[in-house]
């Protein structure tokens, strides 16, 4: 008897189990360094970060599957770890709600929002070059999140309504890009992403 092993997540270099679907891509050493402080926060992008001021193109959400040229999380990863510009994330949601995993979420701060590096665990959601997402992916946002508020003891809370950058984000548990920083658009990673959250029960800060 074939018995499924299951899908895992590397925290602390221990392989822990996930419910969902995940993909270990190697991790990229110049876009990180150690953490060395305690997880805080969740911090979600978009790849696009589309709606911003030069891409005004409301998002919308997608309902049916995607297809594979709409996967693009290992061209992402790709492009991490060949470009001189520092930036990338922890974990990948693409376009079909797989969730890809680049770094360790607690030895491993990536470079993915300033200020915020050593106390967060960054995700970007796989978006497309109309602005458009996919439901799967956001069915995946919550079921991670869920994964680690529990895994790394983080309030059940969401940045929502936008409101701009946030001077205070204690107490918050997931925040977007957009929260805090102000060079970033109100797509990264824009009120669907955030608001499926709400819609799972989570508290409004």
């Amino acid at each position: 008897m074939c018995v499924a092993l299951p899908y895992t997540m590397l925290v602390n270099d221990i392989d822990l189990p996930t419910p969902f679907q995940t993909v270990k891509l190697p991790d990229i050493p110049k876009q990180g360094t150690s953490r060395r402080k305690a997880v805080a926060h969740v911090v979600l992008h978009t790849t696009g970060g589309y709606p911003d001021s030069k891409h005004p193109t409301p998002q919308q959400i997608r309902s049916e599957e995607a297809e594979a040229r709409h996967c693009q999380a290992q061209s992402v990863h790709a492009y991490w770890s060949r470009t001189d510009r520092i930036g990338a994330a922890h974990l990948l949601v693409d376009a079909d709600g797989s969730v890809y995993q680049v770094a360790d979420l607690s030895t491993r701060a990536m470079y993915h929002c300033v200020g915020y590096n050593q106390v967060s665990i960054g995700v970007e959601v796989v978006q497309q070059s109309d602005s458009s997402l996919f439901a799967a992916q956001l069915v995946s946002v919550v079921e991670l999140c869920e994964w680690l508020a529990l895994r790394f003891s983080l309030p059940r809370s969401v940045a929502m309504p936008y409101t701009g950058v946030r001077d205070v984000v204690d107490g918050v548990g997931v925040l977007g890009h957009r929260d805090l920083s102000s060079n970033r658009g109100s797509g990264d990673p824009g009120d669907f992403v955030m608001g499926a959250l709400v819609d799972a029960g989570w508290a409004v800060v």
